[in-house]
């Protein structure tokens, strides 16, 4: 920040008219101690009043203004997120211009927005409504927001900082998938699997009672707990738990250390297209992260999946005993029966400012049921650009509706 910036920012910095003033100011002075002509003194100190004023006041009415950011819905990368802003004039003193500056994060955009606010009277308020286009996922705390003023002469430009705490969240890339065959093949053999759980439950119902609760009208009486309803002197039913193991198919996504950043962007947006693919076929799907545990509710899954970081190890004997589609960065073993793995290997060469392979150099290829993908992006966009997206995710998305 420079020394005019920081100037502005505490007091005032002069305009033109400010600078031409203090000159005529200066000139009707030394006029004065030269003549010793007492109206060149009163032009001298008029002049030195004005600008006075015009230096304290912008900053005095920017202090007094309000401003209070609305919680923006989330929205997935690429899509507009609607910020609004609502700046209040509680004072008497009407506004003429007022200059509205908001710093977003370069996530959400590459340059700072700005509005003017015309005539902003007294005990009134003005909302500014603006779009952007996040590029990268994450949960963003709104920066503070800048008001610039000259009023009321145009002489002197202050600019003052006020907090309006908001938080934008922006969830993962969703690619709009036709077709999933690894989905549909998964979910095949999760589906062949169930009449065999539920033999298993309709065999072992003493062992799988969930509560006892007493009778009601209709109830069969092969349900009723014989022991425990002499003991009570009342009628005493079980009620049995639900079925539901081998129906729901997970989806884990391996947070350890080591991959590159395109990678783990382009790994989350294929778990979240494979989600949001399951949710529009109404398939039973979960999401597993190291730092979240199991995750069924799409709120909770979107939101980790937009802060998910290469930090955290994933250790496979915490997994659910559920089948799995684990998407790692590196071979895994040990995972639950019908499970399925991908190991995704990103190779960095040519130019585009990649960070190179951090876990060593894997070639292509695809044994039994282990898939390697090489690197999806040829050319060399910067990272979390459009260009970025616009040239990795087509082959992706066409990776995805092929893979079987």
């Amino acid at each position: 920040m420079s020394f005019w910036q920081k100037l502005e920012r505490r007091y005032a910095v002069p305009e033109f008219g400010g600078w031409m003033l203090g000159l005529f100011a200066l000139f009707f002075f030394l006029a004065a101690t030269n003549t010793l002509a007492g109206w060149l003194y009163v032009l001298s100190g008029t002049c030195t009043a004005v600008l006075v004023v015009g230096a304290v006041s912008p900053g005095q009415i920017l202090k007094g203004l309000r401003l209070q950011r609305e919680t923006p819905p989330p929205v997935h990368v690429q899509e507009v997120l609607t910020l609004t802003t609502t700046i209040a004039n509680p004072s008497r003193v009407p506004l003429p211009v007022l200059q509205v500056r908001d710093e977003l994060p370069t996530a959400l955009s590459d340059r700072p927005l700005e509005t003017i606010v015309e005539g902003l009277g007294a005990n009134a308020t003005h909302v500014w409504r603006y779009g952007v286009r996040p590029q990268q996922r994450g949960m963003y705390p709104l920066p503070p927001l800048s008001l610039i003023s000259a009023s009321p002469f145009g002489l002197f430009r202050s600019c003052r900082t006020q907090s309006a705490p908001a938080q934008a969240v922006v969830y993962p890339l969703v690619l709009p998938l036709t077709e999933c065959p690894l989905l549909s093949q998964l979910g095949e053999e999760t589906e062949r699997r169930i009449p065999v759980v539920e033999q298993v439950f309709g065999t072992a119902m003493e062992g799988l009672t969930k509560t006892l609760r007493p009778y009601r009208w209709g109830d069969s009486l092969r349900l009723v707990h014989w022991r425990t309803s002499a003991r009570y002197g009342d009628l005493r039913v079980r009620e049995l738990e639900n079925p539901t193991g081998g129906q729901d198919l997970v989806l884990v996504l391996d947070t350890s250390p080591g991959w590159p950043p395109a990678a783990f962007e382009l790994a989350v947006v294929a778990i979240a297209s494979w989600y949001g693919y399951a949710q529009k076929h109404d398939r039973p799907i979960q999401v597993w992260l190291p730092e979240t545990g199991l995750l069924r509710s799409p709120r909770h899954v979107w939101e980790a999946l937009a802060v998910t970081q290469p930090t955290v190890p994933a250790d496979p004997l915490a997994l659910p005993p559920l089948p799995v589609l684990w998407l790692g960065y590196g071979p895994v073993t040990g995972l639950p029966t019908g499970s399925r793995t991908l190991v995704w290997s990103e190779t960095f060469g040519g130019i585009g400012g990649k960070t190179g392979d951090k876990t060593g150099d894997r070639t292509g290829d695809k044994t039994g049921d282990r898939t390697e993908f090489g690197d999806p992006e040829s050319q060399d966009p910067k990272f979390g650009s459009p260009e970025f997206w616009a040239t990795t995710c087509p082959k992706l998305q066409q990776a995805l509706q092929t893979l079987a």
